[in-house]
């Protein structure tokens, strides 16, 4: 979950109430959503945050 937190940190809210069972935490920063599901995968929609970048890099190196 150290992505989920890292959002959080970032100002991300999260999302309540998930009717996906697959989904396990969704949480938004303006437009962007990132979503976690429960086979480890962690999607995003885009968005035009400016530091949507920096964020994909920090995300991937974390998942490594």
């Amino acid at each position: 979950m150290e992505v989920r937190e890292l959002l959080l940190r970032r100002g991300a809210v999260e999302d309540k109430g998930l009717k996906n069972p697959y989904e396990m935490w969704r949480v938004r920063i303006e437009t962007a959503v990132f979503t976690g599901y429960v086979g480890g995968t962690i999607y995003c929609n885009g968005g035009d945050i400016p530091e949507l970048p920096f964020l994909y890099k920090f995300i991937s190196e974390i998942l490594g």
